[in-house]
């Protein structure tokens, strides 16, 4: 009797085990470094027809018949930023939310001979210069973890992206292929365009109030477009504007991989 007494009050006095340690929860703030990759072409079609493919004999500038041009526009560069958020935790489980601005230096640029048809063969006639450059990437987005251990938490994330990319083409005649001699002829479009971004990374929790962490996102942004003149001081194509090239580029896609340092609060 004595024996089974002391086992029950044993059990009565007997807790559940705590939950887990709200370790992640709070404000941080952070740096980042790393490298990105953007993936992006580029093409110019002409129009009209006649000045365009087909060429159309007899029509003058706008039979000449130009073909279009197909231009690489991929870059690799490096960046580096700053970063916060905010970490709620709940048992095993983190949420939480987090903002990026990031500097960058991509630059491509890609230029590709533009040749005509009048003659019944390709006949070089100028050059087509596509260039393009990104100097910020920025985002907003949620992430989900798991809190893998006492120092260590796995996530993926995912939200809205802001970048401003800049796209120029300029095609310059050859001296003596045309004449008139036709003008250099430039534009630029895009600016800052919005799209989204998904990634992965883990966090070590080297001390108390210090994370190091490694990360990769994944961006997607539109293409653009953009009409470019063909100028001549006179010719078939008058008033300026009624010949030249559509220009248009395809989705940027854009890899980054960093690391990075955080200050929990």
């Amino acid at each position: 009797m004595f024996a089974q007494s002391a086992w029950a009050a044993d059990m009565a006095v007997k807790a559940p085990p705590p939950p887990p340690a709200c370790t992640w929860c709070g404000f941080y703030i952070g740096g980042d470094v790393g490298g990105d990759w953007a993936r992006q072409s580029g093409a110019t079609n002409p129009f009209p027809s006649g000045f365009g493919a087909p060429a159309i004999g007899g029509a003058g500038f706008a039979g000449i018949g130009v073909l279009p041009t197909s231009h690489s526009l991929n870059s690799d560069g490096w960046l580096g930023g700053v970063h916060a958020g905010y970490n709620w935790q709940v048992t095993n489980w983190l949420f939480g939310v987090e903002g990026d601005w990031m500097w960058s230096n991509l630059n491509a640029g890609n230029t590709q001979t533009t040749v005509d048809t009048f003659t019944g063969a390709q006949r070089p006639n100028g050059s087509m210069l596509m260039s393009s450059s990104n100097h910020w990437l920025a985002s907003v987005r949620g992430r989900l973890g798991v809190v893998a251990g006492p120092r260590w938490m796995l996530y993926v994330t995912g939200g809205a992206a802001w970048t401003d990319r800049s796209t120029t083409a300029t095609w310059t005649p050859l001296a003596g292929a045309l004449v008139p001699a036709p003008s250099v002829s430039s534009v630029s479009f895009d600016g800052t365009k919005t799209g989204f971004v998904v990634g992965a990374g883990a966090e070590w929790m080297v001390a108390p109030h210090w994370i190091v962490r490694g990360e990769y996102l994944y961006y997607q942004f539109n293409g653009g477009t953009a009409a470019l003149p063909f100028i001549v001081p006179s010719n078939g194509c008058t008033p300026t504007g009624t010949c030249g090239w559509n220009v248009s580029t395809s989705n940027l896609q854009m890899n980054t991989v960093r690391a990075g340092v955080s200050y929990k609060f």
